[in-house]
């Protein structure tokens, strides 16, 4: 949840220092039915990644993504305590789909509830 920090600096166009970049996905609301897609393949090096995944089947937990909740958190210290209680939006799994081949052929195949 927390932002990621990035290697290079850039100019801030209000004080002309060089400040340091940080990078955050999050949500502003989220849908009935979430889809996530994951990149599976490195164009760059033309492979397929294989890194194993793992995801619950049931209560995936999609509030602490949510915009507002990561402004909350981040404007607080780790130690303090703001009394506010982390958003609730919980998703199951339905289905998915996965790719079997290699980066020039393959098939998709699905598995669903």
């Amino acid at each position: 949840v927390m932002p990621e920090k990035l290697g290079d600096s850039v100019s801030c166009p209000s004080c002309a220092r060089k400040t340091s970049t940080q990078k955050q996905h999050t949500f502003g609301t989220l849908p009935k039915v979430l889809c996530l897609h994951l990149k599976r393949f490195d164009a760059a090096l033309n492979k397929k990644i294989d890194d194993f995944v793992s995801f619950p089947a049931r209560g995936l937990n999609m509030g602490k993504y949510l915009a507002q909740w990561c402004e909350v958190t981040s404007l607080r210290s780790s130690e303090e305590e703001s009394g506010v209680a982390e958003p609730q939006v919980y998703y199951d799994l339905f289905g998915t789909v996965n790719h079997v081949g290699n980066m020039q052929s393959g098939h998709y195949l699905t598995n669903v509830k």
